[in-house]
C-alpha cells in the first residue's frame, strides 16, 4: 500500500530538499502536497487525507505541535517530525509522533522512518483483516465481508453485494451493487482463493462471477453469462461444463 504524504515546512528550499529525498529514496511516497503555514496545512490534511505529515517544528506564527493540538481530536495519521532542534524531542515522544528527523537529513534516517511507517502500515492492515475474518465467523453466509484493500484505503463489502471481479494485470475491478465500483491492489487469483468457497467462480482469465447473480448462460460467441445487472461476461471453454454443473 502506498504511503500518502504532506510535507509541511516554512522554508521553501527544505520542502524542495526533503521532495528530492523522498522521490529519489523513498519511491513508496506519494507527495500529494506542501505547505508553508497552519492555515495552508490544515487545508491541504482535510483535502487530502494523508497517511503521514512530515512536520516542521518551527513555523511563523504557530509551530508544529499547535498545529497537532488543533486536529488532535480528528487525527488519522501518522508524524514524523523534521527540525534542527534536539529540545523538541520530548514533545515529540509525547504527542505520539512516529519519528523524529534532524536536520540536515540523513538519507539512512530518512529510509527508516518511512520502512517504520511502511511496516505499521502492514501490521493495521493484517489486524483488520484477522478482525474481519473473526467478525465473518459470527456471520450467516449472505452476511460475510471481504476487506477489499485499494491504495488509500480499505473497504470491507458483504458478499452478497459483490456481481463480479475482473482482472486489470496485477489490481481487480469489483463490480458491485447498484453500479458501485472499486479497484483493489491485489490481484484476481488471490480473491479466486478467497471467494471460491461462497458461490463465486473463476469463469474465464479474467473474470471471477458471483453465481447468485447468473441471469442466464448464453450459447453465442462461443459462451456466455449474463448477470442480473446486464453484463455479458465470456466463459472459457474448460470452464463451461464445469459451470453448468454448478448451476444444475
Amino acid at each position: 500500500m502506498g504511503i500518502r504524504a504532506i510535507l509541511i515546512d516554512d522554508e521553501a528550499p527544505n520542502l524542495e530538499n526533503l521532495r528530492i529525498l523522498l522521490e529519489r529514496h523513498c519511491p513508496q511516497v506519494d507527495i500529494l502536497g506542501t505547505a508553508m503555514n497552519k492555515a495552508s496545512a490544515l487545508e491541504a490534511i482535510a483535502l487530502h487525507q494523508p497517511n503521514v505529515l512530515f512536520l516542521d517544528v518551527e513555523m511563523p506564527g504557530h509551530n508544529g505541535f499547535e498545529l497537532l493540538e488543533s486536529i488532535e481530536a480528528e487525527r488519522d495519521f501518522e508524524v514524523i517530525f523534521v527540525t534542527a532542534f534536539h529540545q523538541y524531542a520530548i514533545d515529540a515522544i509525547r504527542f505520539s509522533a512516529l519519528d523524529y528527523l534532524l536536520k540536515p537529513i540523513r538519507v539512512e534516517e530518512l529510509v527508516k522512518a518511512v520502512e517504520k511507517l511502511s511496516q505499521k502500515q502492514e501490521e493495521s492492515q493484517r489486524r483488520e483483516q484477522r478482525e474481519n475474518m473473526i467478525a465473518n465467523l459470527k456471520r450467516d453466509h449472505q452476511e460475510k465481508k471481504i476487506a477489499i484493500t485499494s491504495a488509500d484505503r480499505i473497504d470491507f463489502i458483504k458478499l452478497s453485494e459483490i456481481v463480479y471481479c475482473q482482472s486489470d494485470n496485477n489490481y481487480t475491478l469489483f463490480y458491485l451493487q447498484n453500479d458501485r465500483k472499486i479497484i483493489a491492489s491485489q490481484t484476481l487469483k488471490t480473491y479466486e482463493r478467497l471467494l471460491r468457497d461462497f458461490d463465486f467462480f473463476r469463469v474465464h482469465q479474467s473474470y471471477l462471477i458471483n453465481t447468485q447473480y447468473i441471469q442466464s448462460i448464453l450459447r453465442k460467441e462461443g459462451g456466455q453469462v449474463l448477470m442480473q445487472n446486464g453484463v455479458a461476461v465470456p466463459i472459457s471453454r474448460m470452464k463451461k461444463d464445469a459451470l453448468m454443473e454448478i448451476m444444475s
